[in-house]
């Protein structure tokens, strides 16, 4: 773990945006799905002729997975362990 907080938060901004295009898009793709009725092709192409055969379903709940809650847990350890190390080393430095 890097005692230099603003240099590790610089290295993580860049993927930053993706995360949120992702939690984005699996969030629109389960309301298109779930909510909406879609087919996951329906959905990706923008047009409502394709059939929805109930398979989708559990591939939903696993982009959910992957996309949200696994970021949301990752966050999480990151900040618990950032929480947990300052006990033990003292304050990190800024620069």
């Amino acid at each position: 773990m890097t005692k230099y907080i603003r240099w590790a938060v610089l290295a993580c901004l860049p993927v930053i945006p993706v995360l949120i295009w992702q939690m984005v898009f699996a969030l629109r793709l389960t309301k298109g799905l779930i909510i909406d009725g879609m087919s996951a092709c329906g959905f990706l192409m923008n047009d409502s002729d394709w059939e929805f055969d109930g398979s989708e379903v559990f591939y939903v709940k696993l982009w959910i997975v992957v996309c949200v809650v696994l970021p949301l847990i990752a966050c999480g350890l990151a900040v618990w362990r950032l929480a947990h190390q300052r006990k033990v080393d003292g304050p990190a430095e800024l620069l």
